[in-house]
Order: structure tokens, then C-alpha cells, then sequence
């Protein structure tokens, strides 16, 4: 404890899941939910990269619709599969941000850049 309240362990991971899902032609889908910080960011960076790297992918949606939360760390892996993606020359898009997650990309000024309004279904 310090002098303005309780200290929590800075060592704990913020609640991360990532699903992944294929169709078996080369298009992938990522579902992540939970909080997406400095502590568990490394989980979802494997992951995109994983498949943007893989001969097979031509298309990858990650979805953030049941994603309550995301820093800076959390950006900056959505931008680095945005990046990798535009080297291997495939799809790649993040979709379905709400609330703070929403907001936070909108802030940074990253929201059209990785779901641009072109690639947009209803």
C-alpha cells in the first residue's frame, strides 16, 4: 500500500482471449475480447503476425467487438498487421470496434486506416 491507496501487482495480466477461425481457403478470422494492454499484447501480436505469415492467408479480420478495452501497446499491433499485411500484399482489416476501443482509435487517428469505410459490410 502507498500513501493514496492500495498497490496492485503491476506484474498481472489484463484478461485477454484470442479465437482464432479459418474457412479453409485462406481467409482467417481473430476474435478478441477482454482488455488489450502492455501485459498481453504479445498474445495477440503472435497471433496476427502467425497468420499474416502463413503462405496459405490471403485475408484476415480481427474483430473487436467484445473488446472492453486497449492502450497504446494494443494499437500498436493492430498497426504492425496492417503493416505486414500490406508487405505480403494481403487483406487485412479490424472491425467492429466500439465504445473506449472505439474511441481510442479514433483518437490516434488509426480507425479508417484499418477498417476503411470502402471495406465496410452491413
Amino acid at each position: 500500500m502507498d500513501g493514496y491507496g492500495v498497490f496492485e501487482d503491476a506484474s498481472a495480466t489484463a484478461p485477454l482471449s484470442v479465437h482464432r477461425y479459418g474457412d479453409g481457403r485462406g481467409s482467417f478470422a481473430l476474435i478478441v475480447s477482454g482488455e488489450l494492454d502492455f501485459t498481453n499484447c504479445g498474445r495477440l501480436r503472435d497471433a496476427v503476425l502467425g497468420i499474416l505469415d502463413d503462405a496459405d492467408c490471403h485475408h484476415l479480420d480481427v474483430d473487436l467487438r467484445a473488446l472492453r478495452f486497449i492502450d497504446s501497446s494494443g494499437v500498436n499491433v493492430l498497426i504492425a498487421g496492417m503493416r505486414r499485411a500490406d508487405q505480403r500484399q494481403v487483406g487485412y482489416r479490424v472491425r467492429d470496434s466500439v465504445g473506449i476501443v472505439h474511441r481510442v482509435l479514433e483518437i490516434v487517428g488509426v480507425d479508417k486506416a484499418l477498417d476503411p469505410p470502402a471495406d465496410r459490410t452491413g
